[in-house]
């Protein structure tokens, strides 16, 4: 499994993200704390880039395999001068990498943090939510289970906050159909999951794990 690669805050996800009045899509997580922090490798690799960028500033790639998929991991923004592995250098989970920074196309210290399902590539077209997969086994889809005796549950469009303001008109009724199950397809908050429905399309969920919902490895209802 990979690690959180430091301690910190999330302070921007994976996803859509409104950067000066611009919507863009942030294709990592930022993590952020004050003072010396310490960027640690997510998981066992070899590391593939360690350089300075002018977008990423001082950034380092690794290379893994785990259970025979290929990921590749960034860690940018940090510190200049605290880039302590070079290209070819293979590295153990938890080996201290570098410094966190502010360096590159960056408003404030932060970690920039990517995933990557295969290698990375300028497209960033094999990025994923990195909070799908720290801490978790890496034993393929997840699946949110909304229990049976759930009369309703609300959900939101991709684009705007989880509250109950935003809710769709027209909510998901668990009871109705005795459960429902969805693949998670990211995860763009805390406890905010990203579902896909036959009748809505993409929506965005609030399910804190508890007696009224679930993730499990294969869907619980069907």
């Amino acid at each position: 499994m990979f690690i959180y690669p430091c301690k910190g805050r999330l302070t921007s996800p994976f996803g859509k993200d409104i950067l000066q009045g611009a919507v863009r899509w942030h294709n990592g997580i930022d993590l952020a704390q004050g003072g010396t922090v310490e960027i640690v490798a997510a998981a066992d690799g070899v590391v593939h880039r360690s350089y300075r960028s002018s977008s990423y500033g001082e950034v380092i790639f690794l290379l893994h395999n785990i259970g025979g998929q290929e990921y590749e991991t960034v860690y940018a923004h940090l510190k200049s001068g605290s880039r302590r592995v070079e290209e070819g250098a293979r590295v153990k989970q938890g080996q201290v990498l570098g410094v966190m920074g502010n360096t590159g196309m960056s408003t404030g210290q932060h970690l920039h943090f990517e995933l990557h399902k295969g290698k990375w590539n300028s497209n960033k077209s094999n990025a994923v939510d990195p909070l799908l997969y720290l801490g978790k086994d890496l034993d393929g889809d997840k699946y949110l289970n909304l229990h049976k005796h759930m009369k309703e549950w609300n959900h939101y469009a991709t684009d705007v906050q989880p509250v109950t303001e935003n809710a769709h008109k027209v909510p998901l009724k668990p009871a109705k159909f005795g459960g429902l199950s969805y693949k998670i397809e990211g995860n763009p908050y805390p406890n905010v999951y990203t579902i896909k429905t036959g009748q809505f399309g993409y929506q965005n969920i609030y399910a804190p794990r508890d007696k009224d919902s679930s993730i499990t490895s294969s869907p619980v209802y069907r």
